[in-house]
């Protein structure tokens, strides 16, 4: 069960807007890596903005999850997918529920888009709390450069 919203949530869960992109890259700079969103153009974009969503202390971004849409085509069946991940809180934000509500928020969003699938990214808890189940596989291969040239790649692109 989600946590009550803190009073201290001035605006609320809501999509980042466009003035509140450098404190956006600067909690996402902290809590992975400097430079992740400029890696990951198809998440913080101007377009994508109403996926992005924050939770918004004192006008700094605290707290963060990211969404991208597609529309895909499954055996020639049409669907509609979610991609979910960069979930993000300053250490100094953490306990206060902020994560767990904006996945439950994300999700109630999706939904209401007729989103048929999420994909999430990662494992944790929380998601697990909320519904999401580890299913398949993940493979990790390797070529060595020499035996690359081994492989016919005329028809990719």
């Amino acid at each position: 069960m989600p946590r009550e919203i803190e009073p201290s949530w001035e605006d609320g869960m809501r999509s980042v807007r466009r003035s509140e992109m450098d404190s956006l890259v600067k909690l996402i700079d902290e809590v992975f890596f400097p430079g992740l969103t400029k890696i990951q153009p198809h998440i913080f974009n101007d377009e994508n903005l109403s996926n992005v969503r924050v939770v918004v202390e004192d006008g700094e971004v605290v707290s963060h999850i990211g969404t991208i849409r597609r529309n895909v085509s499954i055996h020639g069946c049409p669907a509609k997918v979610a991609s979910l991940g960069g979930v993000a809180t300053y250490a100094s934000h953490r306990g206060k529920g902020f994560a767990g509500a904006l996945l439950q928020d994300t999700m109630r969003v999706c939904r209401e888009d007729g989103v048929d699938y999420i994909m999430v990214s990662g494992y944790r808890n929380m998601y697990h709390r909320a519904g999401c189940r580890t299913v398949g596989r993940d493979w990790v291969f390797a070529v060595d450069a020499e035996r690359a040239s081994d492989f016919d790649d005329a028809d990719l692109s």
